[in-house]
């Protein structure tokens, strides 16, 4: 059982308010109670139930409230579910996959989160990212650029 600060989750690339389901330690949670602040001791036997049960859950501590998330084993619904992974790669698509007649224009990433957590845990060579800082810019090229690319 975890007792963990909204503000923490969010700091991992999680945001847990305003979805039914999330991505955390590899497992899909989903939302189940929420209970007040005065109500932490049945948030935690709530919790604790639960474990009992066999299932892991967690609580997350919100400002105004805590709320019991409950893993589950079925796939993760569509906008349903912020994960690290999206956020990052900017992998978020407005239309309906489970419509077969409209086809993403995106391709897959190949990308995982736990690759994407030791890429971003890479140490930085700050020197070259301060020497390309220092390069002069050329707006001839950067135009140029501009209109290559549109022709």
């Amino acid at each position: 059982m975890l007792l963990i600060d909204q503000e923490d989750l969010e700091a991992r690339g999680i945001d847990c308010q305003g979805v039914t389901q999330f991505i955390f330690l590899d497992k899909c949670f989903q939302k189940g109670p929420t209970f007040a602040n005065n109500e932490r001791e049945n948030a935690i036997a709530s919790c604790r139930k639960i474990l009992d049960e066999g299932s892991m859950s967690l609580i997350v501590n919100y400002q105004s409230h805590f709320t019991l998330w409950v893993e589950t084993h079925t796939p993760i619904a569509p906008h349903t579910a912020v994960q690290a992974e999206e956020s990052q790669m900017g992998d978020v698509s407005d239309s309906d996959p489970s419509d077969p007649s409209e086809k993403s224009d995106q391709a897959e990433p190949n990308w995982n989160y736990k690759q994407i957590i030791t890429k971003l845990n890479e140490p930085v060579d700050m020197r070259a990212v301060m020497a390309k800082l220092n390069e002069p810019i050329s707006l001839k090229s950067i135009f140029a650029k501009t209109k290559n690319s549109s022709s």
